[in-house]
Formats: C-alpha cells, structure tokens, sequence
C-alpha cells in the first residue's frame, strides 16, 4: 500500500501583508527538515531586510521611490533662500519671495494667520497691509496629480506598504519663519512760527501715504511734557495752536496715525515757539511834548485799535489807552468812543 503523504503550509507576512504560502511535507527525514527550515528563514529575511519580496498589487516605499508606483510623489524639501522684492509702496505692501524647489508644481504661503495657495511664482506680492507692522511669513512646496503609496509619499525615515493612489498632492514641510515690517513715514521739517501774543503757526511736509489721521503734540519750554493738542485729518501740512499765553515758549511735535490698524509713525523733528507779548515795541518813537518816548503795538488777533503800523512782514496794532494811563503818552487821537491817547511801551 503507498504511503499517505501529508501536506502542510507555511505562511509569510510582511507588515500585515501575506506574501506566500509554502506547502511541504511531513515525511521529510527530520534533519532535512531542520535546514531547510534555516536555509528558508534566512533567505526570506535576506528578502525582507533588503526590500525584494513585494506582492502583485502593492507598493512599499524605499529610500523615497514607490516601488510598484508610477509618477511617484517626491518628498520635497522647505524652500530655502527666503529674502524681500522691491515693492512700489513699502508702507501697505511686502513681497517675500523664495529659492525654487525642483519637482514642485506650486507653494502655499502662510502670512501671520492667512495662507494663500496654489502660488506658481517664487514671490508673493502681499498688499493691503497696514503701515507700522511686522509680519511673519512660512511657505512649503507642493506637487500636485502624482502618485502616493497607501496615501503617503515615501521617505527613507517611514516606509510604508499599501496600495498605489494616482492623482494625488504632497506638499513638503514649512520653511523657517522668515519677517519684515511695513513703512510708516514720519512728517518731517516742522516749523513753528509765533503769530500773535496768544497763537502759534505750525507746518510740516507729509511724507506717507498711509495715515488716517495726524496728532500734534504740544510740550513745555524744553520739550517734555507733552501732550496731544489736535487730530487732523490725512494729507494735512499745517496747524494752528490757539488761545495760548502771551510771550511765553512752547515745543511742538506731530507722528502720523493709522486709526484701523492703531499704529503711529515715529515722530517729526521738535520746534518751540514763543508767542508775542501782549504788547510790542511798533519800532516808532514820538516826540510827546515831554520826552520821545516807544508807542506800543498789539498783534494782529488781538486789535482793539483802528490804527495800524508795518514793521518787518508783519501789522500791528498801535494802541490806544485812556488819557488818564500810566502809560498814556501826551499823544492824543479823537475816536468814536471819545479822546484816546497812543499807548507808551
């Protein structure tokens, strides 16, 4: 009678995966057995440590190739050489631009908390921003319609078996964190000039293009203490401080303002201004009858007399006081109000 042969399987697997099945038989002599068993194992974990064994239908990554895949997606690296284009108006816009990375089909780029995708250019012109500001940027290459392996692009550090996925995006890891800040033009060449004994006159050039608002600022005689006098609207170049103290000095400043974003220009130059005492030498000199004595003069703002005189680029007022003053010169002028007499410094 022939000897029933019996027939056994063995199994192997590689990461859940079945590779093959082995069918041997019983009936072989024990030693045999023993190294074909050793010879077996050895040669599959030859195959296994070196990546040879893969089953029809899947792919497995190494070293950054899909094997079974086509158009595989490539492990990109950061964008690197992160620097600034030139921009028309560095108060509202930046361009960070980037080295290109070979294989990528677009980069996506992060500005403080908004992202922009699907960028094909290795810049981005970014504008609408608000002046005064620092922003920071990240940006990372992508590849678009390739090939992933179970849903992951392949890189020496995770290999991973599963099944060929077409048509897919890999995108790489951010590159560092690289920032600038916006522009936000100070005026500049502010001049204060002393109109009358309770008024100063300022000036300034505006140099930006941003503000909202700008915010004069007035201190004391050696400029500290200051404090915001006015807010103006943009685009305005001048100022006229009111309702101050006669022949007394006063420190100015102004910095442009951006009301929606809250940020400031730094500050103009600073200028003091003394206002005119309440009453002036008019440089005429009258004989009285007694003595030749200085007639007084008043600021434009503050006349009270219909007489007038021109000295330098400026009028005045020459003053009229009752006859009965101490400082009523001899000089007498018949007015509405009856007789005057001119005012004596």
């Amino acid at each position: 009678m022939e000897k029933v042969r019996d027939y056994k399987e063995l199994e192997i697997w590689k990461k859940g995966i079945e590779l093959m099945k082995i069918k041997y038989k019983t009936f072989l002599p024990r030693l045999l057995k023993l190294l074909f068993f050793i010879g077996f194992y050895l040669l599959i974990a030859f195959l296994l440590a070196n990546n040879k064994v893969e089953a029809i239908g899947l792919c497995t990554c190494i070293s950054a190739t899909n094997e079974g895949c086509t158009n595989v997606c490539p492990d990109l690296p950061a964008p690197s050489g992160l620097t600034w284009g030139s921009v028309s108006n560095p108060e509202t816009q930046l361009q960070p631009t980037w080295g290109s990375v070979s294989g990528a089909s677009y980069y996506n780029l992060t500005a403080s908390t908004t992202t922009f995708n699907n960028i094909t250019n290795t810049y981005y012109l970014h504008t609408g921003l608000c002046p005064g500001t620092n922003y920071s940027y990240q940006v990372q290459a992508c590849k678009s319609g390739c090939t992933l392996c179970n849903g992951y692009n392949c890189s020496a550090q995770d290999p991973y078996d599963g099944t060929c996925t077409s048509n897919q995006t890999a995108c790489g890891p951010n590159s560092n964190s690289w920032s600038n800040t916006t522009a936000f033009n100070a005026p500049s060449g502010l001049n204060a000039t002393p109109y009358s004994s309770s008024q100063c006159n300022l000036s300034w050039t505006d140099n930006s293009s941003a503000e909202t608002n700008y915010l004069v600022e007035r201190g004391n005689s050696s400029c500290s203490g200051f404090s915001q006098i006015a807010s103006l609207s943009a685009n305005t170049t001048y100022y006229n401080n009111s309702g101050l103290s006669g022949g007394t000095t006063y420190c100015y400043q102004v910095r442009a303002y951006h009301s929606t974003c809250g940020t400031y220009s730094s500050y103009s130059n600073t200028v003091t201004c003394t206002t005119l005492s309440a009453y002036i030498d008019c440089g005429l000199r009258l004989y009285d009858g007694t003595a030749i004595v200085t007639i007084a003069c008043e600021p434009l703002g503050t006349l009270t007399s219909p007489l007038r005189i021109y000295k330098g680029v400026n009028t005045y007022g020459i003053v009229l006081v009752s006859t009965t003053s101490a400082n009523a010169s001899k000089m007498r002028i018949q007015t509405n109000s009856g007789l005057k007499a001119l005012m004596k410094q």
